[in-house]
């Protein structure tokens, strides 16, 4: 997903990133502040600087990912639950992108 590719759009409420996506570009959603809820698929390799900044409404992050994506940087996921693959809930937790998002961090079983 491009850079800056929703930034600032405030109809989207949710969305689930379709699984031809590798990467998502920084800002690419950065001020959406009715977005509540987003999937990003498990061949997500990185996700940009600030990506999800200000967010305001996101409640929810799925990220299917087994390996932590590269980056996060910046993304100021607030106080909303990411939820990832149970097998790799400590790697995302120690993951230098996504440790400071730790306790937020919850195991989930995504079915195929």
């Amino acid at each position: 997903i491009g850079s800056s590719a929703f930034y600032g759009c405030t109809s989207l409420k949710s969305i689930t990133i379709p699984d031809s996506v590798t990467g998502i570009d920084g800002a690419a959603f950065y001020g959406c502040t009715s977005l509540k809820s987003i999937t990003i698929p498990d061949g997500v390799t990185w996700v940009g600087d600030y990506a999800f900044r200000f967010c305001d409404s996101l409640t929810s992050v799925y990220c299917k990912a087994t390996t932590p994506p590269d980056g996060s940087s910046g993304n100021s996921f607030g106080m909303q639950r990411i939820y990832v693959p149970t097998a790799s809930v400590d790697w995302y937790k120690r993951d230098n992108g996504w440790k400071s998002y730790a306790s937020q961090i919850i195991g989930y079983d995504f079915e195929e």
